[in-house]
């Protein structure tokens, strides 16, 4: 296996501003449908399944639990899957975040699952202490907050005929656009997260399929001077942009403004998604 480490390429680093506006755009966004229906397509791929069923206690890592919406909906498609004990291990560095998924996920705990949180980032939880672990790790919008080489740490956890399953917005994506506009270090996207598993990872298979979700901004007001952003707009456009939208100057923000103004249909802004799904070969070298 390659290094990854000739990748320079590094995530963006989240201030509060940027989690608030994480929650504010969570609470807009009127689609996890499109990533629910991504999940139910995995789970019903037959080899998908007969691998679960093969492993005494299935082992899960989910990357970024955000709200726990996903996590959650994830938890009930396991439990339903295999009669097997599940452990579930959240990786996620903010405690607000972990504290809204710990409550959506208590009432699933029994002696067929048990979930630990881990408070940190990806980068810093996966190593060869963790190598071959996991049979499944998931990740939802959170891999474009970490460093490309972490990909190597991930990819090597999982277990042989384990998957690795990612949605990632897409290069095509305004958020991508946007983050571009103001970011030295660009987000990574799908594109990227496919370009190192190609390269540095050919022992996994991949099947690759793209999917829109839609931001609802209606009834937020984008006026033309920035100073009159409201506080919660201000954390919205905070995540847009991954800058603290109070250090972006009035022609950045026309220029942004104009761009969302330009794709905005009927107060919804389509986001463009890259869902992957990565299986390590059951044989190694």
């Amino acid at each position: 296996m390659h290094s990854a480490k000739k990748l320079t390429r590094q995530a963006i680093s989240m201030n509060s501003r940027y989690h608030a506006g994480l929650v504010a755009f969570k609470k807009r966004c009127t689609d996890y449908s499109s990533i629910k229906k991504f999940l139910d397509d995995v789970f019903e791929k037959q080899e998908f399944k007969a691998f679960l069923q093969t492993q005494s206690k299935v082992q899960i890592a989910d990357i970024g639990c955000g709200d726990g919406a996903i996590t959650e909906y994830l938890v009930k498609m396991l439990t339903g899957t295999t009669l097997h004990k599940i452990q579930l291990d959240v990786v996620e560095p903010i405690n607000d975040y972990v504290a809204l998924t710990k409550a959506r996920l208590n009432p699933f705990r029994g002696l067929n699952f048990e979930v630990s949180y881990h408070p940190t980032r990806a980068e810093d939880y996966f190593q060869p202490l963790t190598a071959a672990q996991y049979d499944f790790v998931f990740s939802s919008h959170s891999l474009h907050l970490m460093p490309l080489t972490a990909l190597d740490d991930i990819a090597s956890a999982l277990k042989p005929g384990g998957y690795f399953v990612v949605v990632i917005g897409a290069r095509t994506s305004i958020m991508s656009t946007l983050k571009d506009l103001f970011v030295f270090q660009p987000a990574i996207t799908g594109e990227d997260i496919l370009r190192v598993m190609k390269e540095q990872h050919p022992e996994f298979e991949v099947e690759k399929t793209s999917q829109p979700s839609f931001l609802d901004l209606r009834g937020v007001d984008l006026p033309e001077n920035k100073a009159d952003l409201t506080e919660e707009t201000k954390n919205i456009l905070s995540l847009m942009v991954q800058k603290n939208i109070d250090d972006v100057d009035q022609a950045g923000y026309t220029k942004a403004r104009q761009l969302i103004l330009e794709k905005l249909e009927d107060g919804q802004l389509r986001l463009d998604n890259d869902g992957f799904v990565f299986r390590r070969s059951m044989r190694l070298n």
